[in-house]
C-alpha cells in the first residue's frame, strides 16, 4: 500500500496529521479505534510519541494510529509495548519483499521525499553508508531509524 505524502508545509499545529492521512486511518479502522476495537476513533495518535521523538516528529501514515478517548489517554508501558508492535507489523508488511532498500525505496514507500527524510533525520541516520549492505538499509534499520 502506498501512503499518503508527509506533510510539506508546516500546519497551524506542528507535528499534526494532515486530513488526508486521518481519514486514510479511518477508513483502515472502519472508524473503530485500533486498541480496543470497541469505540469510534476520536483522536490520531503519534505512535512513536512526539516527545520521545515521534518518527522525528513526522506526521506520516505509518505513525499514525486511530484511538477512542480512553485509549488515548494511556500512561502506561503496556501501551508503549503495544503501540511499537503496531508500528513493527507495519513496517514489515510496508517492506515484506526484500531485505535491503534504498534510500529512494524507502521515501517511496513511506510517502515522503528523500530531503524531507534527511531533513527530519538529524542525527543522519540514513545518510551513513551501512558497513554491511553499502548505501542500502534493512527492516531493523527501517525500525530503528523510525522508533526513535
Amino acid at each position: 500500500m502506498l501512503y499518503p505524502k508527509a506533510q510539506t508545509k508546516p500546519s497551524k499545529k506542528k507535528n499534526e496529521f494532515t486530513a488526508k492521512i486521518k481519514k486514510v486511518e479511518k477508513d483502515l479502522a472502519n472508524g473503530i479505534c485500533r486498541k480496543c476495537k470497541s469505540k469510534s476513533i476520536a483522536h490520531y495518535h503519534h505512535i512513536t510519541e512526539k516527545g520521545l521523538g515521534g518518527s522525528r516528529g513526522l506526521s506520516i501514515q505509518i505513525n499514525c494510529l486511530g484511538l477512542c478517548c480512553e485509549c488515548h489517554n494511556h500512561d502506561d508501558s503496556d501501551f508503549s509495548r503495544w503501540a511499537d508492535i503496531q508500528l513493527y507489523i507495519r513496517i514489515d508488511s510496508i517492506f515484506a519483499d526484500y531485505e535491503d532498500f534504498t534510500l529512494e525505496e524507502i521515501s517511496k514507500r513511506l510517502g515522503m521525499t528523500k530531503e524531507s527524510i534527511d531533513h527530519q533525520h538529524y542525527k543522519g541516520f540514513l545518510t551513513q553508508e551501512n558497513p554491511k549492505s553499502g548505501y542500502y538499509f534493512t527492516k531493523n534499520d527501517i525500525k530503528r531509524w523510525l522508533r526513535g
